[in-house]
């Protein structure tokens, strides 16, 4: 487990390295705020693999419970990488005050939909699954099973590394290729509340810079602690057994707290892209930038299927000759999956 770990962090990191083109408003007109977005960042194709990934992860707890910690840890390592390019956009100039905000939350959000609750790596008292207000708040203080601290830590990253640049983004980060004028709206949902503010409104500026202190001392004190629990279980053993995944009850209410967060999530992404006036025709579905997270998340989601058919097979095909031929696919298309990412890094 731990070298398939390192060979998927080595392969997601090095997206960090991959020139994108980065945003930029429009100049064939000085009053238009239309803004030229980064298809290789946050592109149709880019949106549906992650998308694809997130329903992976969901799936994965009913048919294939083995990956949901290789989905944990990859899902993490590219919200890391991805993040990392929007401040190398920074460095080089483009506009990425609305693009942090799509990366956001594509990535420490919709991770933390897809496995803050997920039931194969929690454990939760009974007794609090009975409270109607679950599907709302989620369970209180679920206990990750110790086999998932490292996964669980290196997910925590991400939401930290977003923490920490918050601040950033707002005193500073914001303004960077930003065309003087223009508004860049965002959807923020509270419980049963969403409003549109304008990130550049002067109140907005204000609370945030102030509020955003908070979380970013918190995300410093995450990423600390949290980097001390990956090494500190990838030196100590497990010696005890784990209890069981949680019963179907359970999954449910998880499966109903993950549709709710991440169909808002998807919702907020796709109005961000669509209210913004973003123009993302520069790249289109078959173009490798394109193309290849789409795969991914393709090849991810029938990999739990393909998964769950070798386990079925294994079960109820009387030929054994079945159950092998399902092995092979699936060597096959983990191949195929880390042959993608490497492409993509390249």
């Amino acid at each position: 487990m731990h070298s398939r770990f390192f060979k998927s962090l080595v392969s997601l990191l090095c997206l960090v390295t991959t020139v994108s083109a980065g945003s930029y408003y429009a100049n064939d007109d000085p009053e238009s705020c239309k803004v030229i977005g980064d298809v290789s960042m946050y592109g149709l194709g880019i949106r549906l693999g992650y998308y694809l990934q997130w329903a992976a992860a969901i799936l994965s707890v009913y048919l294939a419970p083995e990956l949901v910690k290789t989905l944990y840890v990859t899902f993490a390592g590219v919200s890391i990488a991805s993040l990392a390019c929007v401040f190398q956009n920074l460095r080089s100039g483009y506009f990425a005050a609305l693009e942090f905000h799509i990366i956001l939350l594509l990535t420490a959000f919709l991770s933390n939909s897809a496995f803050r609750w997920s039931p194969v790596a929690t454990v939760v008292d009974q007794l609090n699954m009975s409270s109607p207000s679950t599907i709302l708040t989620g369970p209180k203080s679920p206990k990750v099973r110790r086999s998932f601290w490292a996964a669980g830590s290196f997910l925590r990253l991400s939401s930290a590394m977003a923490m920490i640049s918050v601040p950033y983004m707002y005193w500073r980060g914001n303004y960077i290729g930003h065309k003087e004028g223009c508004k860049v709206h965002i959807i923020v949902t509270i419980v049963a509340y969403t409003w549109t503010p304008n990130i550049y409104d002067p109140k907005w500026i204000i609370a945030i810079k102030v509020l955003g202190m908070i979380p970013a001392l918190l995300g410093a004190v995450e990423i600390v602690l949290n980097m001390a629990l990956i090494f500190y279980s990838a030196l100590v053993r497990i010696t005890g057994g784990e209890p069981d995944y949680s019963d179907t009850c359970e999954k449910i209410t998880y499966t109903s707290i993950q549709l709710v967060t991440g169909g808002l999530i998807i919702g907020h992404v796709e109005g961000a892209v669509l209210g913004n006036q973003v123009d993302l025709s520069k790249g289109t579905l078959d173009s490798s930038g394109q193309l290849i997270p789409l795969l991914i998340g393709a090849l991810t989601l029938l990999l739990v299927i393909l998964s769950y058919l070798r386990w079925l097979a294994g079960q109820f095909a009387p030929i054994p000759s079945i159950a092998k031929a399902m092995d092979a696919m699936s060597t096959w298309l983990k191949g195929r999956i880390l042959i993608q990412r490497w492409d993509k890094a390249v």
